[in-house]
């Protein structure tokens, strides 16, 4: 028993897939430069309807694009997150950059013991 397949009205009332033709918004759509302008928010809804989308389309055109969309959406995220963490590691909130701070000195203490502080 494999999954039940559904309509194409139904599959994309899930998640639709742009045509080119229809306007200047879903070709940029269809070839993912719409990715960048998304919030996070916005990156997570379309990597949940396209899995879902994923899960029950059978089309083999339509299946390589979501494929495609969904390798576009992981790169975008890993581009964000990757700029982020960049970010977080050369500067500090105060705006300079972070430096270890110093060791505490060491203490040798009578019969040769030694201690950090």
């Amino acid at each position: 028993m494999g999954t039940p397949t559904l309509p194409d009205r139904a599959l994309d009332w899930a998640y639709p897939i742009p045509r080119d033709t229809a306007s200047i918004e879903e070709w940029r759509r269809r070839r993912h430069l719409d990715l960048p302008h998304l919030s996070s928010l916005d990156l997570d809804r379309e990597a949940f309807g396209l899995a879902r989308r994923l899960y029950r389309d059978r089309d083999p055109g339509r299946v390589a694009w979501l494929v495609e969309r969904r390798d576009a959406i992981r790169a975008e995220v890993r581009r964000r997150l990757d700029a982020a963490h960049a970010t977080a590691i050369a500067v500090e909130p105060t705006g300079v950059a972070w430096r270890r701070p110093p060791r505490p000195p060491l203490i040798v203490r009578k019969g040769g013991e030694r201690s950090d502080l």
